[in-house]
């Protein structure tokens, strides 16, 4: 039995499960209470262990939990062998995954999840005039941690004192402040990227040091340019080199290099790169690529023969001493993933063929 010690664990875990899967842990249910004639005469809700053969895994990050749905293997007094029931996990429980075949997928998940450098927690604070959203980069998952609002006050207005004259300004950073406090562990985070308008951000960070807050170091903090205060913004923000060279080794940006370098090959030489399907299924066939790049989504395709292609695919090429990046599709490099398709590669050499290739190409069991 293992303890889901964070959010992070979730996501490895909701990424482990499939189905045909056995799952053991505490669960709950609802049992009516009925009379002689059948009309129910009250409901309690009972805990026990129970173990499940997977149907079905769904992943809620607002609640921070994992729902498995399937068929009860353990047999006990409220709940019979074979009937259906939905098992909830959060944060500090234990579960028991038995695997029937811990495959290239999996493995890799597993690897990561134990990395502490790859799941490196680091703050963003996306400021805008009166108002800042909080974000918490676990790997390559985003995670809100919500949004402070004040009253919105001109980006020019350099108030004496930091603040004094200015109590609405000043309030607006007080519960910043009490934000980063709240939001992040100080004592384990990595840095806290402080992003927007430099006219905003510098005014907040020159009256944070000025306050001189226990536990908040200015070698914690990164500024950068934002053009906008939303999650998709955190994107732009991994291409500022202070950035990037502060998280070199963190997933998030192995992710995100990976997407420009393959962008940046194309505008080079675009016989070197190929995406979709077709185009990587050909040059896998060639054995031709030299790195892979691919949504964590395809490992988790409801095509089970999709699944087990890429999870040899990848295997393969690991052989072969060639990249692989698996590209989560809750992180920050999600959107240019998909729009290559959920699967890109760059090759290792030019190949010519590839720009005639289509699904036609693909055996039928693999196309959608």
């Amino acid at each position: 039995m293992q303890e889901t010690e964070d959010t992070n664990d979730l996501w490895a875990l909701y990424n482990l499960v499939e189905p045909h899967d056995k799952v053991y842990a505490r669960t709950s249910r609802k049992i009516k209470k009925e009379n002689s004639d059948g009309v129910v005469t009250g409901v309690t809700v009972k805990k026990f262990n129970l173990e499940i053969e997977v149907t079905k895994v769904d992943y809620a990050p607002d609640d921070a939990s994992i729902r498995i749905a399937g068929q009860v293997l353990t047999d006990c007094e409220d709940i019979s062998l074979g009937q259906y029931h939905t098992i909830e996990l959060g944060v500090n429980d234990t579960v028991r995954l038995t695997k029937i075949d811990w495959d290239y997928s999996a493995r890799r998940v597993l690897i990561e999840a134990t990395d502490p450098k790859k799941s490196a927690e680091v703050g963003a604070v996306l400021m805008e005039l009166g108002g800042a959203n909080l974000y918490l980069l676990c790997g390559s998952l985003i995670k809100s941690c919500g949004r402070v609002q004040g009253k919105v006050v001109k980006a020019n207005t350099r108030n004496v004192a930091f603040g004094k004259t200015d109590k609405a300004k000043l309030k607006y950073y007080e519960m910043l402040a009490a934000a980063l406090n709240t939001s992040f562990d100080l004592t384990k985070i990595r840095c806290i990227i402080l992003a927007g308008k430099p006219e905003v951000y510098d005014d907040f960070y020159e009256w944070l040091f000025a306050e001189q807050r226990k536990g908040i170091t200015k070698g914690l903090f990164i500024r950068a340019g934002s053009s906008g205060c939303q999650a998709t913004d955190l994107e732009g923000l991994l291409s500022n080199e202070q950035v990037s060279r502060k998280l070199a080794d963190t997933r998030a940006v192995c992710e995100f290099q990976a997407i420009q370098n393959f962008h940046k090959m194309k505008n080079q030489d675009p016989l070197r790169v190929t995406y979709g399907l077709a185009g990587v299924y050909t040059a896998g066939n060639l054995g031709a690529i030299d790195s892979l790049i691919i949504s964590d989504r395809l490992f988790k395709s409801s095509n089970l023969k999709v699944r087990k292609y890429f999870s040899e695919l990848a295997q393969q090429l690991e052989h072969l001493k060639a990249k692989i990046i698996i590209v989560s599709y809750r992180g920050i490099a999600s959107h240019s993933i998909q729009a290559l398709s959920d699967v890109a590669a760059v090759l290792r050499y030019p190949v010519y063929e590839l720009e005639e290739v289509d699904l036609s190409c693909v055996p039928r069991e693999l196309v959608p």
